[in-house]
């Protein structure tokens, strides 16, 4: 219901103005020299409207070269801006609001804009324009002919209709009082600098239908075989890698807990899980796949004392790609790197969409995607990417 028309970004690693970005509706393709700074274009773009808790760090993020100057700045929380995003608002949102708000009336037109602006102290600045004289005009029509309400809606904002109410002093049950306390109830707890039909509007319906972004990379590859113990300590430390993320991503798939593979009583139960995620991500991933058929994937459980460490210390998750053809099985590392990333991709995706347990569209962001297809496998991925851009 929220769509990103434009990104711009500013003094974020090697970019110092991005200039507006426009956004297509569904595929909008970065191309560029290496170092270029199309990575560092996604990787702003993710976190100023991440679906996870990614946030800026002017240490690392302001360009270098800069950083000395602008760093009394930011100790004296004069933030810099660093993305702004434009997004229009679609006939759907805006015929809900219109309805629920405004009795019908069009206040918020479909096409309409607005921006939202994250500073490097990771707050944010909303641009969002309300006709203010057509909005009080639509909120007085349930109240005409009521007692005063000609005299309280002849101002040009609702803070000044709703101060004339209060000057009136009527009884609570007054339906102008009452109109008053709605809209003083709904602004209690706004943020700085917002009028109070703005803010309803943005609190009640456009911050909770803004898309997220999601952003995958090479760091995001699956590993052929991943050590049970050591992934549990990083979890339990915060230290999770973006790899780590997409294992556990598996996890979810199954239905299964990183505590249950790692139990003696569990094996049964998780490997028969592993089992059919195994079967069911074979289905998924050779729907799109078409260069070979006739492969199979297969996970296992199991420890391996004679392994180097850290692998010869508790369970080890294994990933393994079987050819039916030849009837061997070989690790998922030993693949190709294509086949590697085009997995780990459609792996990860799909617990996303799992996990993410939101409403909200899903901007996603990938980098170099798929450099090490073969063409006709490129063709596979596009393929994808068509299927993924008609709901993201």
């Amino acid at each position: 219901m929220i769509t990103l028309e434009k990104v711009r970004v500013y003094k974020y690693k090697s970019i110092d103005d991005s200039t507006p970005v426009n956004i297509n509706d569904d595929v909008t393709v970065l191309v560029g020299k290496n170092e270029s700074g199309k990575t560092a274009f996604l990787e702003a773009l993710h976190k100023a409207l991440p679906l996870g808790d990614e946030k800026f760090n002017h240490i690392f993020d302001y360009p270098k070269r800069e950083y000395v100057k602008y760093r009394p700045r930011h100790e004296a929380k004069e933030y810099a801006n660093v993305v702004e995003l434009t997004f229009r608002i679609e006939r759907e949102l805006a015929e809900k609001i219109n309805k629920e708000v405004f009795h019908g009336q069009e206040v918020i037109a479909p096409g309409s804009t607005f921006t939202r602006t994250t500073h490097y102290g990771n707050g944010s600045i909303v641009g969002l324009h309300i006709n203010q004289k057509a909005a009080l005009a639509a909120l007085k029509v349930p109240l005409a002919g009521v007692e005063h309400s000609e005299d309280v809606f002849d101002a040009d904002r609702l803070e000044a209709a709703l101060k004339a109410v209060q000057e009136m002093k009527l009884p609570a049950d007054h339906s102008l009082a009452a109109f008053a306390a709605e809209w003083n109830r709904r602004y209690a707890n706004s943020a700085a600098n917002w009028d109070m039909i703005g803010w309803h509007i943005w609190n009640a319906y456009i911050s909770r239908a803004l898309p997220r972004c999601l952003y995958f990379d090479d760091y995001n590859l699956l590993d052929g075989k991943i050590n049970l113990p050591s992934l549990h300590q990083r979890q339990a430390n915060n230290q999770l890698t973006n790899a780590d993320k997409t294992v556990l991503g598996l996890f979810d798939l199954a239905g299964i807990t990183l505590d249950e593979l790692m139990s003696e009583e569990g094996y049964e139960t998780s490997k028969a899980k592993l089992e059919a995620i195994g079967l069911e991500i074979t289905q998924e991933v050779f729907k799109f796949w078409k260069q070979n058929q006739e492969l199979d994937v297969e996970f296992d459980v199991k420890a391996d004392p004679k392994d180097a460490p850290p692998y010869n210390n508790g369970k080890n998750l294994y990933i393994r790609i079987k050819n039916r053809r030849h009837g061997v099985t070989v690790p998922f590392d030993q693949r190709s790197k294509g086949f590697i990333w085009f997995f780990s991709f459609m792996a990860w995706f799909s617990s996303i969409q799992r996990r993410v347990n939101t409403n909200a569209d899903l901007v996603l962001l990938l980098d170099e995607p798929g450099l090490n297809l073969h063409g006709l496998a490129q063709a596979d991925f596009l393929s994808y990417i068509a299927m993924l851009a008609e709901s993201h």
